[in-house]
């Protein structure tokens, strides 16, 4: 059985590549059951990085993303196209205790 990692890969390429073996229930299968699920899920976290982001640039605090979001685009051009279930943030170890304050001065929780 496939893992859940690569079914929105492996949907883009039969649907890109073999659109005449791919039958159309299995296409709505991935769609309703994986594809719209993830979508959801990748734009909800980019929507808590740019967040994230916004409240560092703010306080003075240099952040760099990876993983996640940044590197599904860079890799595959498409968010939606890698699963990830939390956010990856390069700051100064000199930054973290403010940072943590920040977050949970903003509603994260630990």
């Amino acid at each position: 059985m496939l893992q859940a990692q690569g079914l929105s890969l492996v949907y883009r390429n039969l649907a890109e590549h073999c659109p005449d073996i791919f039958p159309e229930e299995l296409k709505s299968q991935f769609v309703k059951n994986y594809i719209i699920v993830n979508l959801i899920n990748s734009l909800a976290l980019v929507e808590q990085l740019l967040r994230i982001l916004e409240l560092f640039k703010n306080s003075g605090i240099k952040a760099v993303p990876f993983k996640g979001p940044v590197l599904a685009k860079r890799l595959y051009g498409d968010i939606s196209l890698r699963c990830y279930v939390d956010l990856d943030i390069f700051i100064s170890g000199n930054d973290a205790e403010k940072a943590v304050d920040i977050l949970l001065a903003n509603g994260f929780v630990l």
